[in-house]
């Protein structure tokens, strides 16, 4: 069963892979990506209207395939995120939402071979969970603008109504896959799998700013993943000095963001050390107005202040 939820780099989107293989069985692939050096996400929830505001800053956008020029891939990696339809949460080490693969997945599920009922009703579920975050999610650009280094810099208003909704009906389709993938995974997975349906764990959850993401794994497959991985472990440490927290407990990987009472939380993270280079934009460039600065603080501000 082929994903829509797609990533560039397989050496640092553990947490993707785990939620991806989970939800859709499939190994994520490889494809030429932009990248950033640097990404700010600063995010308030609204539990009154149930809504969870992210404003998002990316710093140092480039293309990693060639030093000169774009590839194929990157040009329509750069168009789809100009267009409204993408946004990144870490360089997919965490998530990323691409609207036209979900749209694309929906409209035309890629082919299986027959399966049981269970898996069935699992796949209906996940049809249940993208057209929600279709209806739901709102993604809307700044101007293109150069940051203090002259490197091209955007900032990203992503809206999520019916968050409460979106969460259980994400958490419902977990526990639909786990339930089909118990019966096909070695006994360590197969005994954690059956225990999280089991107790109806709730593998996301949301209070106040705060954001949990939780997930049954055995310790052994942790060390190799998070710890034993040198690309894995670097990103995992910036994640937590930026804020972040990532850790193992009784058989369970556990993200926290944020906590209940902050008003806004904040996280900025140095994603790459790679050297920068000019050439997405020199393609933007083309066709685009690109501003020689951006106040993003005001738009931070502005974006995130609570609605009357």
């Amino acid at each position: 069963m082929k994903t829509p939820v797609s990533a560039p780099r397989a050496a640092r989107k553990p947490l993707s892979i785990l939620l991806a293989a989970t939800l859709c069985g499939a190994v994520l692939s490889q494809t030429g990506c932009i990248e950033f050096n640097r990404q700010t996400m600063a995010y308030r929830h609204d539990a009154k209207s149930d809504t969870l505001y992210i404003f998002q800053e990316f710093r140092g956008i480039y293309g990693a395939d060639k030093k000169d020029g774009l590839s194929d891939n990157e040009v329509q990696q750069i168009q789809s995120v100009l267009d409204g339809q993408r946004t990144f949460f870490f360089a997919n080490w965490i998530l990323e939402f691409n609207r036209e693969e979900l749209r694309k997945w929906i409209e035309k599920p890629p082919d299986s071979p027959p399966s049981p009922e269970s898996e069935k009703a699992a796949r209906k579920q996940y049809v249940e969970l993208i057209r929600l975050l279709l209806d739901n999610v709102k993604i809307e650009n700044d101007p293109l603008h150069l940051d203090n280094s002259e490197q091209l810099a955007g900032t990203q208003r992503v809206t999520i109504k019916n968050l409460s909704r979106i969460v259980k009906t994400a958490n419902d389709t977990i526990h639909a896959f786990l339930q089909t993938q118990a019966e096909s995974v070695n006994e360590d997975k197969a005994k954690l799998y059956r225990a999280a349906v089991k107790k109806r764990m709730k593998f996301i959850r949301i209070d106040g700013n705060r954001i949990s993401a939780d997930f049954p794994l055995p310790r052994s497959i942790y060390e190799s993943d998070f710890e034993k991985d040198e690309a894995n472990r670097e990103f995992a440490d910036r994640f937590r000095k930026a804020g972040g927290s990532l850790g193992h407990r009784n058989g369970t990987v556990e993200y926290r963001l944020g906590k209940p009472d902050e008003k806004i939380t904040r996280l900025t993270m140095d994603v790459h050390s790679q050297p920068y280079s000019p050439n997405v934009l020199e393609h933007l460039r083309k066709e685009h107005k690109i501003l020689p600065k951006f106040e993003v603080a005001a738009a931070l501000e502005k974006f995130l202040r609570p609605r009357r």
